[in-house]
């Protein structure tokens, strides 16, 4: 049995599921030229199955980092400058707010690089050797309207009149890796190895995927070929089954993968040649 919708949304640019499946998540641009911040989020189970939410996600320029955790209900989204979260239920309750509460904002300065959360409610993001760290036990958040600014005003250039103002707080601690060089372009955790993030990386020229334990100095513990020169621009995961990953590419190519050998299991040629893999997806249908 398949269930079918549709609706208009803004221009995608990225977009995530909950391991869970319980909520999509999907940033993209809208208004004058696209060039707006919009979050989407469609809820999938329980009371709430169906509801979708669209609103302005107060940025100053595009977002392009996004995760969804849904132990917390909150969706993360940044852009160069700053990351945001919205949470869209309360917490050990079936129900759902009439559009996402803005509850937090970071400052995540000279970190550009993707998001994710590890256990403890630590929020994080990667920069060039090195990975920004929130813990979400200690951090302010906007109030029970979400309207509250959190720390210094915003300053940026942009014409954008709903760019929330909220300079946002500093990281809590950083992690550096052991190479003091890697600057991962995405990420996506291993299920049931926390603290273990798959990265999508070039170096020299070569692209691959790594991945890198975070609880442990950001120490490198495989490496993962099959993509020559090309960018990997997505990489998805699914409980169903931890060993296995799956990569988007610029090259038009989606690569499977299994964590127990270094090279690709499978290559899906999803682009005909034409057109990148921006996205990509791993699902085990019941």
């Amino acid at each position: 049995r398949c269930e079918i919708s549709s609706q208009k949304i803004c221009v995608p640019l990225r977009a995530k599921i909950a391991l869970g499946g319980s909520c999509l998540a999907i940033s993209g641009g809208g208004g004058y030229k696209q060039n707006e911040p919009f979050l989407l989020c469609h809820l999938l189970e329980g009371n709430s199955k169906n509801i979708v939410h669209n609103l302005n996600s107060g940025f100053g320029d595009l977002a392009y980092q996004l995760h969804v955790e849904e132990a917390q209900k909150l969706v993360f989204l940044a852009d160069d400058y700053r990351i945001k979260s919205f949470s869209w239920g309360h917490l050990n309750a079936e129900d759902h707010f009439e559009r996402p509460l803005p509850v937090h904002t970071f400052n995540s300065a000279s970190f550009y690089g993707p998001i994710s959360v590890l256990p403890n409610d630590r929020v994080i993001r990667a920069g060039i050797g090195s990975v920004a760290v929130w813990d979400l036990t200690s951090q302010p958040d906007h109030g029970p309207q979400g309207r509250k600014r959190i720390g210094k005003r915003y300053r940026h250039d942009t014409y954008l009149e709903d760019c929330e103002l909220s300079g946002g707080s500093a990281s809590t601690s950083t992690i550096s890796l052991q190479d003091s060089t890697f600057s991962p372009s995405v990420w996506e955790g291993v299920p049931g190895s926390p603290g273990s993030m798959i990265c999508g990386c070039k170096n020299g020229g070569t692209s691959s995927c790594v991945v890198v334990d975070l609880e442990h100095g950001g120490t490198p513990k495989a490496r993962f070929q099959g993509h020559s020169d090309t960018e990997v621009a997505s990489i998805s995961t699914s409980l169903s089954d931890p060993n296995i990953f799956v990569t988007g590419c610029e090259d038009g190519y989606a690569r499977l993968f299994d964590l127990r050998a270094p090279h690709t299991a499978t290559t899906f040629n999803a682009g005909k040649g034409r057109s990148p893999c921006w996205g990509i997806a791993l699902a085990y249908p019941d």
